[in-house]
């Protein structure tokens, strides 16, 4: 975690990593999700910035590149070459029990995502 109260001089005050790899944060108030490569999505309760703690997760079973969070609604796009590649609607009304909404295979390579209300939007290559 990185405070930039002032920008010329940012200061790191918290790290978390027990997992590989992080290769998306979103955050919403007091909440980070964390996608992580193979390792699925972590969400930290972050309101002390000098000790961010896991609260919850859910495993995905792929290579979970892109995160994009509406209300709670947490859309979680995999890489191509993953196991079960696509998007998975997670419910995360209580980040200590991420539950699963739904999951479809929409989104070949998953390389961005938008969300508005119930909505996602995912770009991907077509041949």
């Amino acid at each position: 975690m990185i405070i930039s109260a002032d920008p010329a001089h940012p200061l790191q005050t918290g790290l978390f990593g027990p997992f590989r790899e992080a290769l998306m944060v979103v955050t919403e108030g007091n909440y980070a999700y964390v996608a992580s490569g193979y390792n699925g999505v972590h969400i930290l309760d972050i309101s002390d910035p000098f000790q961010p703690v896991e609260v919850g997760s859910y495993p995905i079973d792929g290579i979970l590149t892109v995160l994009e969070l509406s209300g709670d609604r947490l859309y979680a796009g995999t890489f191509g070459g993953s196991p079960a590649w696509g998007v998975y609607v997670l419910d995360v009304s209580d980040p200590t029990h991420p539950q699963l909404i739904s999951y479809g295979q929409w989104c070949g390579e998953c390389h961005g995502m938008d969300a508005v209300g119930n909505i996602a939007f995912s770009p991907t290559p077509t041949a």
